[in-house]
C-alpha cells in the first residue's frame, strides 16, 4: 500500500482588523502584507503586472493580474493561480510552452512497483541437537538404559523384555541473522508540464495542446467548482523504504521427534519388529517377539528464521507538491 505524504504549504495575509481578515479572499502565493480584496478573482495593486508574486520552492513566479483569463467564466478562485498545463502524459509527448511562458517539468502519479522495497531472507546460524534417553525391560524400563546423542543402531547381548521408555532433550542456541534491504529502490511516475505566464499580457487561454487550468501550492483535497479534473504534481518524486523487520526464530518451540525401530536380530538386521515414534514413560509394547537391537533416529529440528513482525513498507512522495485543477 502506497502512502503519499506531503507538506501543505500555507500562506497568510496579515491585515489590521479581524473583520477585514474574515472577508478577504487571500491568494496563497501572496506574501504577508500584500494587498488583498474580497472576491474570487486574483487582484493586484493598481500597477498590476509591474511586480510578480513570489513562488514556492522551485516553481516560477506568477504575475499578479487584476483580471481573470477570458476563458475562465467563473473567474479565478481565491488562493489559485492560472497556468497552461499539459499532462500527465508519457515521456516525450509533452508539448513545449509557448513564448512568454516559463516552463516547469513536473512529475505526477508516483507509484511503488513490486520489488522496489524488499528485504533479504532471514537465515539461521547454529543448530540444535537432541539427546535421546532409552530404557528397556523390567518393570521400570531399567534393564538396559542408554542415551543416544546421534542416530544409529544399538545391539544387546541377550533378549530384551518388551518394556520401553523413550524421551528426548533438545539443546543448542541457534540465532537469526539480519535482514537487509535488497529492493530496486526505484519508483514510477508520469511526467507533466506547467506553463506559467511571465506577464499579465500572456493568457493561458487558447494555447495549442495545453489546457487552461489553475494551481495551488500543496495538496488540496477538493478542486474548486468549475475545475473538476485534479492532478497532484511536484518537482520530483522520491521513495522511502522503511527499515527491514527484525529476524526471529519462527519455530523456537520446535521439539525433538525421535523415532525408534525395534529389531529381533542384532545390528538392526532384517525387518523391524515395530517402529515407535512418540516419547513416553515406561510402558509395555505389543510385540510378537523380544528384540535384540534398536535403531534410533534422533529427529533433530532445523531452526527456521523469519521476520519477527511486520514487513518492509514503502512511501512515495512528491517534492514541492502542487494541486492542478482543470475544467
Amino acid at each position: 500500500m502506497v502512502r503519499i505524504r506531503v507538506a501543505m504549504i500555507a500562506a497568510a495575509c496579515a491585515v489590521g482588523a479581524a473583520a477585514s481578515v474574515a472577508s478577504c479572499g487571500i491568494d496563497s502565493y501572496l506574501t504577508c502584507g500584500a494587498p488583498c480584496v474580497d472576491g474570487a478573482v486574483d487582484v493586484a495593486p493598481s500597477d498590476a503586472g509591474s511586480g510578480d508574486a513570489p513562488s514556492f520552492d522551485g516553481f516560477p513566479d506568477a504575475p499578479a493580474c487584476d483580471a481573470a483569463p477570458s476563458c475562465f467564466d467563473a473567474g479565478v478562485p481565491a488562493g489559485w493561480t492560472p497556468i497552461a498545463f499539459a499532462g500527465p502524459q508519457s515521456l516525450g509527448s509533452l508539448p513545449s510552452c509557448p513564448p512568454g511562458f516559463a516552463s516547469s517539468d513536473l512529475v505526477s502519479n508516483p507509484a511503488v512497483p513490486m520489488g522496489a522495497c524488499s528485504c533479504s531472507a532471514c537465515t539461521a546460524s547454529g543448530k540444535w541437537s537432541c539427546s535421546d534417553h532409552i530404557g528397556i525391560g523390567g518393570g521400570s524400563c531399567d534393564v538396559i538404559v542408554f542415551d543416544a546423542s546421534t542416530s544409529g543402531c544399538s545391539s544387546f547381548t541377550s533378549p530384551s523384555r518388551t518394556q520401553l521408555e523413550l524421551s528426548s532433550q533438545r539443546s543448542g542456541n541457534p540465532t537469526c541473522g539480519t535482514s537487509t534491504p535488497n529492493g530496486t529502490g526505484s519508483l514510477t511516475d508520469t511526467p507533466a508540464r506547467a506553463c506559467t505566464p511571465s506577464s499579465c499580457s500572456e493568457s493561458v487561454c487558447g494555447q495549442a495542446s495545453l489546457a487552461a487550468c489553475i494551481y495551488s501550492a500543496g495538496m488540496v483535497s477538493v478542486c474548486p467548482p468549475g475545475f473538476p479534473t485534479q492532478t497532484f504534481a511536484g518537482s520530483a518524486a522520491t521513495l522511502d523504504c522503511s527499515a527491514c523487520p527484525k529476524c526471529a526464530l519462527a519455530n523456537a518451540d520446535a521439539g525433538c521427534t525421535p523415532t525408534l525401530e525395534l529389531y529381533a536380530a542384532q545390528n538392526c538386521g532384517g525387518a523391524p519388529v515395530q517402529s515407535y515414534a512418540t516419547q513416553n514413560q515406561c510402558t509395555s509394547l505389543q510385540v510378537s517377539s523380544a528384540f535384540l537391537s534398536v535403531y534410533d533416529e534422533a529427529g533433530v529440528p532445523a531452526p527456521s528464521c523469519d521476520y519477527g513482525g511486520g514487513n518492509v513498507s514503502s512511501t512515495a512522495q512528491l517534492a514541492n507538491p502542487i494541486t492542478i485543477c482543470c475544467p
